[in-house]
Order: C-alpha cells, then sequence, then structure tokens
C-alpha cells in the first residue's frame, strides 16, 4: 500500500504542548485577570457607585482596554511561542535530531506553529465563554461587544504570531530571534524619526518634531498608538456629556495585518522548507539576507548614532547652520556606521577579528552611499528646498507660528503666502549664518488668554502647510530672525489680511441673547492702577458685538495680530501705542436639540482705532490704560478663543 503525505504530527504537536505548558498557561490566566475577573470587579463596584448604565461599563472595559492588551498580549506572548514552537532550529543536535525523523519539513513546520495558535485560539475563546458568564450574571450581557474583542484579540494573534515565526526563520540563534522582532516592528517607525532629525540638519525646511506618517508599518506603535476605539456619546437634558456606547474603527487595519500573518507564515514555511539546517547558531541563517543585514546594521547604526551624538556630544551644533553643521553630523554618521558594520561582520562570523581583508571595502562602501546622500541633501540635488508650488495648484494654505494659525483660500493671499515662501528659500544662506541677535530679549507674540510673564525671543516659527488641489498636503517649517530681512514683516501683514482677521474673529453661532452664555470686560483702570472686572449682561454683550465690535473689525480697526512688541507694526504704528490693556471676552451656547450644542467664544482686545467700541466704553465709563502699563503687558494680539 502506498503510504500517504502527512502535513501533521500529532505527536510532534502533543510533545510540544507537554513541554511548554506552563508559558501556554501563563497567556490564558494573565487574560483571565484583565477581563473577566477585572470585569466582574468594575461592575461589582459598580453597581454602588456607577450611576450610568452599567453595560457601558462593560463595553469600555471590554474594547477600550481589549483593544490595548490584544496588541501587548499578542506580541509579547505571539514571540514567546515562536521561540518554544521553534526552539529545535537554533541548536545543531536538536535540529538534526528532529530533521531525522520520518516527517517531511512540511510536516514538522505545521505541527510546531500548531501549538502556538492553538495555545493562543484556544484561550481566547476561553475568556471569551467566561466573560459571558460574568456580564450574564449582572443581566447585562452585549455580544456585539465580546465578538468584536474575540476578533480583534484573534486578529492581533494571527499577525504577531506569524510574524515572530517568519522572524524565527531569518535568524539561527534564538538570542538574536527577539532581536530582530522587536527591530523589524518597529523599524519604519524609528527610521522615520532618525531620518527626519538627520534631513532637518540638512534640509532647509523639513521639521524633526512632525509626528511620523509611516507608523501605521510600525505594528506595535500603530495599534497601541491609534486604538480606534471612538466613545458615542451626547449631552443629556441636564446638559452633562455621558457615553452611550463604544464603537471599534479600526477592522480594516486589523484585516489586513491579520492576511499579512498569515502570509508571513507561508513564507517561513518556503524559508525553514529550503535552509540549509546546519546554519542552527548563526545570527543570520539565509545566506542571501547575510550580506543585507551587515548594510542595513551599517546604515541603522548610521542614522541613530549619528543623531545620539550629534544631539548630546555637540549639542551646540544646532540645524540650518550651513556646512559646519553638515560636516560634524556627516562625521558622527560614518562613526555609527563603522560601529554597525563591524558590529554586524563579529556577530555574522563569530570573531572580533574583522578589520582586515575585504571587510573594508564593504565599510567603505557604506561610507560612500552616506557621504553622497548627504551631500545631494546639502546641496538640494533632489529640489526638495525649492519644491515651492504654483498658486493654481493651492486650493488653501494653513501658516502656523507663534500667533494663531490661520487657513488663507484666497488666491491673492495664497500668492502673498507662496511669495513669502520664496523670500524665505532665498534668504536660507543670511538665515543659516544670522547669529548677532541671538537671545538678546526681544517680546514676542503670546496668545490673548495667556497671563503669565513675558516671553523673550529674537525669532519667529512659521509653518506653511499647503493643501493642494491633487489631494496632496506640501509642508515646510522655517525660523525668521526679525532683525535679518523683512520676511517677519511681511509674515505680520499676511496675518493681518482681511481673510485671516475673519478666519480668527467670525463666529459659528450668532451672537443673540438666547445663545448668550456670559461675558466679562477685564481692563487696567487708569484710575486705580488696577484691574477691574465688568460682567457682560446679555442685552450688553450682543449689542457691544453686533454693534460695535463687528464694524470695528469690519474697518480693519480690530482683530489684529503683532508678532513683535517691538520690531512688528499694523498700519505703521507699534503694538505699544496701538492696544489698550484691555480684555473683552463673550462666550455663546446654542442649543440645536435636547441633547445637542454647540459652543463658540470671542476673545477681543481693545485698540485706540476701535471708534464704536471705544463710545460704548465711554458710555459705560470704562477707562483702561494702554497695554505696557501694568504687570501683564504681552498680549500682543487679538483672536478668536478656541
Amino acid at each position: 500500500m502506498k503510504s500517504k503525505t502527512s502535513f501533521f504530527s500529532k505527536t510532534l504537536f502533543f510533545n510540544t504542548i507537554k513541554r511548554f505548558w506552563p508559558l501556554f498557561a501563563a497567556y490564558l490566566l494573565i487574560w483571565l485577570i484583565i477581563l473577566p475577573l477585572s470585569l466582574n470587579g468594575i461592575l461589582s463596584w459598580g453597581l454602588e457607585n456607577y450611576e450610568n448604565d452599567l453595560s457601558i461599563l462593560a463595553a469600555e472595559k471590554v474594547l477600550t482596554q481589549g483593544a490595548v492588551y490584544a496588541t501587548i498580549m499578542a506580541s509579547a506572548f505571539g514571540l514567546f511561542f515562536a521561540m518554544a514552537a521553534f526552539s529545535y532550529l537554533y541548536s545543531p543536535r536538536s535540529v538534526s535530531m528532529i530533521c531525522a525523523l520520518p516527517n517531511k519539513r512540511e510536516s514538522i513546520f505545521v505541527s510546531q506553529l500548531s501549538t502556538g495558535l492553538a495555545a493562543m485560539f484556544v484561550s481566547n475563546i476561553i475568556v471569551f465563554l467566561i466573560t459571558i458568564l460574568v456580564e450574564s450574571s449582572y443581566g447585562i450581557l452585549d455580544m456585539s461587544y465580546l465578538w468584536q474583542w474575540l476578533g480583534i484579540v484573534s486578529l492581533n494573534c494571527l499577525f504577531f504570531y506569524g510574524f515572530a515565526v517568519f522572524c524565527a526563520s531569518l535568524t539561527g540563534n534564538i538570542l538574536v530571534l527577539p532581536c530582530v522582532y522587536l527591530v523589524l516592528n518597529f523599524t519604519v517607525v524609528v527610521v522615520e524619526i532618525f531620518a527626519r532629525a538627520i534631513l532637518s540638519g540638512v534640509y532647509y525646511g523639513i521639521s524633526s518634531t512632525t509626528a511620523p506618517v509611516l507608523g501605521f508599518m510600525s505594528p506595535i506603535y500603530e495599534l497601541l498608538l491609534n486604538k480606534h476605539v471612538t466613545e458615542i456619546g451626547n449631552n443629556a437634558a441636564d446638559g452633562a456629556y455621558r457615553a452611550i456606547g463604544y464603537e471599534f474603527q479600526g477592522w480594516p487595519t486589523l484585516i489586513i495585518y491579520g492576511a499579512l500573518g498569515a502570509v508571513f507564515v507561508v513564507l517561513a514555511l518556503l524559508l525553514v522548507k529550503h535552509r540549509r539546517m546546519e546554519t542552527a547558531g548563526d545570527v543570520v541563517a539565509v545566506a542571501p539576507l547575510k550580506p543585507i543585514f551587515k548594510y542595513c546594521m551599517a546604515l541603522g547604526c548610521a542614522l541613530v548614532l549619528g543623531v545620539v551624538m550629534n544631539s548630546t556630544i555637540f549639542y551646540n551644533s544646532n540645524n540650518y547652520l550651513g556646512y559646519g553643521s553638515m560636516a560634524i553630523l556627516l562625521g558622527c554618521m560614518l562613526f555609527g556606521a563603522f560601529i554597525g558594520y563591524f558590529a554586524a561582520e563579529m556577530l555574522m562570523q563569530k570573531t572580533l577579528k574583522v578589520f582586515a581583508g575585504k571587510t573594508w571595502i564593504g565599510f567603505g562602501i557604506s561610507c560612500l552611499v552616506i557621504i553622497v546622500l548627504m551631500l545631494s541633501c546639502e546641496f538640494d540635488i533632489f529640489g526638495f528646498e525649492r519644491n515651492i508650488p504654483e498658486a493654481e495648484e493651492v486650493a488653501s494654505v494653513s501658516i502656523h507660528g507663534s500667533f494663531d494659525g490661520i487657513t488663507l483660500e484666497n488666491p491673492v493671499n495664497i500668492q502673498s503666502v507662496i511669495d513669502l515662501h520664496k523670500s524665505v528659500v532665498d534668504n536660507k544662506a543670511i538665515y543659516e549664518n544670522y547669529r548677532e541677535n541671538i537671545g538678546t530679549g526681544t517680546d514676542v507674540y503670546l496668545h490673548p488668554d495667556y497671563n503669565g510673564s513675558s516671553s523673550y525671543a529674537d525669532n519667529e516659527p512659521l509653518s506653511i502647510d499647503y493643501s493642494l488641489k491633487n489631494g496632496k498636503m506640501l509642508s515646510r517649517h522655517y525660523i525668521l530672525y526679525y532683525d535679518a530681512t523683512d520676511d517677519c514683516a511681511t509674515l505680520n501683514d499676511i496675518i493681518n489680511c482681511r481673510e485671516a482677521v475673519d478666519y480668527r474673529k467670525l463666529l459659528d453661532i450668532p451672537v443673540t441673547e438666547e445663545n448668550f452664555s456670559m461675558g466679562y470686560i477685564r481692563y487696567l483702570d487708569t484710575a486705580t492702577g488696577e484691574y477691574q472686572n465688568y460682567d457682560l449682561s446679555s442685552e450688553e454683550a450682543v449689542k457691544l458685538y453686533n454693534d460695535c465690535i463687528v464694524p470695528d473689525i469690519e474697518a480693519g480697526s480690530m482683530g489684529n495680530v503683532w508678532l513683535s512688541t517691538e520690531h512688528s507694526k499694523v498700519n505703521g504704528r507699534a503694538y505699544f501705542s496701538t492696544v489698550y490693556d484691555c480684555e473683552i471676552y463673550i462666550e455663546l451656547l446654542q442649543r440645536k436639540g435636547e441633547v445637542d450644542y454647540r459652543y463658540d467664544s470671542s476673545r477681543t482686545y481693545l485698540t485706540v482705532d476701535a471708534e464704536n467700541t471705544l463710545a460704548w466704553f465711554e458710555k459705560q465709563d470704562i477707562k483702561p490704560s494702554m497695554m505696557g502699563a501694568g504687570p501683564v503687558s504681552d498680549k500682543a494680539g487679538d483672536s478668536k478663543a478656541a
């Protein structure tokens, strides 16, 4: 009789279960503590202390905490289970023994793979069933949340375990496996963060503080940072906000990760099927990957150590300081490449004697790549710094700095921002070499509702974000120096154009007595020299805003912003000669339904040109002092409070 090929060995499966059952039991026990046992404690407390529906409390525990712990548990135990199931790959004796069995490699792989999958999925089902019993005992069983939890945790397990198995197939050393697993889980986001830090030192316009945009390619980072759980709630009749449910919106991401986990399993099977088993004990078990590992180590260490050394040892070497700064950064990167390249050689050759022969050629290639890339960036070979869109390509542009951010859509104003952007790029050399006034104490704009002490600087940060008509975004970040060029004065004019003032000042809710919530005027009294508060009635607030403030804004006499109390001017006049130390605050609350409210507020500072508002103040016998006469003299602007 012809024997059949088996792709599963019960003997291997149950033998692995018996050997590592404490590890599998630990996974189950921890989940029992995390979900059903702690849920029982929370619900027991909620019976006496929770005023809302207990089912909402249970939903929060099951879904929000479940989404977080599913990633933590799956990423940790997925690695542990892979190390246990495929530990035979890392010892020459064990791999020789197991390959001598009358089983194909596919059969051995599937049998070992199944142990981890069975441990996780069976444990998940047990936790799922016990949680059903807990919720049923309190009469609040909601299967929709529990099914979601089971799907979330199972997809997490499939991805992280599959990825760990794939990493196990790449290496022949069990101590290297967790290192490879963790590094690959965070490679993309770490590379992006450090690459931004490097590029911000050579590319004029890149910010190193921007949040990673490729975080979704680093699974643990993506799933922990973006839990994808949204609270659903509304405002009750008494005005209090209450949660009425929770929704998990991360299914597309999790399904993709789950599918990738299955793909990684298939790739791992192919690698194990064809790998040379005598590589057990090697750092890299797949021969074609050895040079890739070596060069990745060199470039990775060049990035990480380059940034760390440049920001610590050479702490005073700031960004945008020209060729000298780039040379220091390049030196740090080359040193990092040296460490990474020869450390990789030592690990692969299992000896410290690697500083001879052809190894220097490989290191030279790594250095050449780094030098070419750095010089290409410094001299803008790729045209990144000069990449400024045309006005007809831009749908809107947002600018941010020490002032309240604004968004402009008028083509004329968009062109003004583009012209400013071009001027900043043309003045790159001036800004890079500017040193004279650093730290001299020029006071800059602070948000009008700031009540602290004055802040001092000699520069103005500027972020420009273009929303292009093709759906793409283009962002640049700069530091402008007041005394270096006229760019700060140009920026001050742009943020005081009519569209910008309207963006800051126009309210989304009509100012009526029905919508009025509260309002006051806080001013430095000329007679007493002390701050006084004047509470506005609904009638006074409506008249003051609609009949006085709005007409003055339309006339261009209110709503302006001064970037600096010393350098910038509006209508040819400096800040302290134009603004009263007088804050006008109005808060609105509009009811759209029984449980739906809208909120908005306006914060305005009185100016000497505001004829209508000044007339109203005169009738109320309110006499404020000029800004700068009192202890708070840093409110260099006017804005709508968000």
